[in-house]
């Protein structure tokens, strides 16, 4: 199924979980093999400049705490759900500790779309709620340009609807 076909706002059906780009964890994977090297090689400095054993511990522990997040961000991505009701977004995500947020279109005062250069690889994009709460902000990563732009749209709709029937 083409990405177009997947795109339309009969996808939006209010009271479905709806799951996010399985892309998104190799866009996830790029940026760790980015920054990977970087570390370890700026943890091995000073095993170079004064040539003490023990110091290769601290890159071997940034190595470990990569390989450690890889599958942690597979499971991540697989759990993460959001879902478009009447008169609230729902996102759910954790594997071992879940938690459902239910943010009320009134309560969204503001959206972003956000979109850096390996996501633009994959065409996938960041939709930030800014909400009126304590918490402040959701954020669905994950999903295709066509996908968060239409989703954006929409509750930024409803959002509108709702603060001006207040």
């Amino acid at each position: 199924m083409s990405t177009a076909a997947t795109d339309r706002t009969s996808d939006l059906v209010p009271g479905e979980w709806t799951t996010i780009s399985r892309l998104w964890f190799r866009a996830k994977l790029i940026t760790m093999a980015i920054w990977a090297p970087i570390l370890v090689g700026l943890t091995a400095i000073p095993y170079l400049i004064w040539d003490t054993p023990w110091l290769l511990l601290f890159p071997a522990a940034v190595l470990a705490l990569f390989v450690i997040s890889l599958p942690l961000e597979y499971l991540e991505v697989k759990h993460f759900r959001y879902m478009v009701r009447e008169d609230e977004l729902l996102v759910r995500k954790g594997s071992l500790n879940r938690t459902t947020t239910a943010v009320p279109y009134g309560r969204i005062q503001s959206t972003e779309l956000e979109e850096g250069w390996i996501d633009a690889k994959f065409d996938l994009v960041k939709v930030k709620f800014v909400t009126a709460s304590d918490d402040g902000t959701v954020v669905i990563a994950g999903l295709s340009k066509n996908r968060g732009e239409l989703l954006r749209d929409e509750i930024l709709a409803d959002a509108e609807a709702r603060r001006v029937a207040l």
